[in-house]
């Protein structure tokens, strides 16, 4: 780990593909320096077929006992979206009245919560990050010496989340390295990270209508 004093903010941000795999990557540094890693996300939940969450159950137990991961979010939230009448139609017996539905890459993907109960959600991810920083969650008798809090700036994005609260847990960091990666401006963060990375799209499968792969996209 680092010998500065105050532990590292990295921020990866940007419409392009690549800043949630970013923090994967760092991850995987850290366990395999000796180091703990907590992860945080938002909007995934473990209903979601993504990668990462099955990662904890494929590490060896040598790696897993350094690892902690949450998943905080309530899926796709489309704040200036309509309700989907094929959605309201096709959901209503499972009383989920209040879903949207948009079509992304030609597939339809749909939010199913209110935006009450996504920033309920949200909110919870931010007090979550909080107590690890401040040693309320039972780890392993010491604070994490990396926290990646993933999909945070589309949060902020949204509105769900306060920029003035992320400020503040940045600087409840003490020695732990902090990784805030999603979409979305960061010019107010300039001041208070250490390095922002901005992954641009030039390309992506997508736009030709090409679904995300296992493996590759999530």
């Amino acid at each position: 780990m680092s010998t500065n004093k105050k532990g590292l903010v990295y921020v990866f941000s940007g419409e392009g593909k690549g800043k949630t795999s970013a923090a994967l990557g760092m991850v995987v540094r850290s366990l395999v320096h000796g180091r703990r890693v907590v992860w945080i996300s938002w909007y995934k939940d473990t209903s979601w077929p993504v990668g990462e969450i099955r990662l904890p159950e494929i590490l060896t137990k040598k790696y897993k006992d350094r690892l902690m991961m949450y998943w905080v979010g309530k899926g796709f939230y489309f704040k200036n979206s309509r309700t989907s009448g094929e959605a309201r139609s096709r959901f209503a017996r499972q009383k989920l009245k209040n879903s949207k539905m948009r079509e992304v890459a030609r597939a339809k993907v749909f939010d199913f919560d209110t935006p009450v109960g996504h920033k309920i959600a949200a909110e919870s991810g931010l007090k979550l990050a909080n107590d690890v920083l401040a040693g309320k969650i039972p780890l392993w008798g010491n604070l994490p010496d990396l926290l990646v809090l993933d999909e945070i700036l589309v949060a902020v994005k949204d509105k769900l989340l306060l920029k003035k609260n992320i400020t503040k847990l940045i600087s409840k960091r003490g020695r732990t390295n902090l990784v805030l990666t999603g979409r979305g401006e960061t010019d107010w963060l300039r001041e208070r990270v250490d390095l922002i990375s901005e992954v641009n799209k030039v390309k992506h499968p997508f736009d030709s209508g090409t679904l995300a792969v296992a493996g590759l996209d999530f």
